[in-house]
């Protein structure tokens, strides 16, 4: 699967996910609470980090490995654009996705900064 279509699947799966687990009451739209996310929806967005999360871990095992890295980049990048029309967050995904960032060199940049 290319990138395109990486970006269609998944895109798709949650989509469906959110759809299937979307709940119309006749006259409240009021926002839920995490707690309150149907698991479909949460569950995929789970996955859906995660594979990235995973992706980028292999790339960092064996550095040298030009297809791990493209990969890993190619995913990152793709996650930041879902991430941009996802209907809703959750903060377990974010979780993941804030594992892969090295606070650490943030921290210290900002400091600096």
């Amino acid at each position: 699967i290319d990138g395109r279509e990486a970006a269609s699947l998944s895109n798709a799966v949650l989509n469906e996910a959110y759809v299937q687990d979307c709940r119309y009451e006749d006259d409240e739209q009021e926002e839920k609470k995490e707690e309150e996310i149907p698991s479909k929806y949460k569950a995929s967005l789970n996955v859906y980090a995660g594979s990235v999360l995973h992706a980028s871990e292999r790339a960092n095992d064996k550095a040298t490995d030009n297809d791990r890295k493209r990969t890993a980049n190619t995913a990152a990048a793709k996650m930041q654009h879902e991430f941009g029309i996802l209907p809703l967050m959750t903060s377990s995904a974010l979780k993941l996705v804030s594992a892969m960032c090295d606070i650490d060199d943030i921290t210290k940049k900002a400091a600096e900064a």
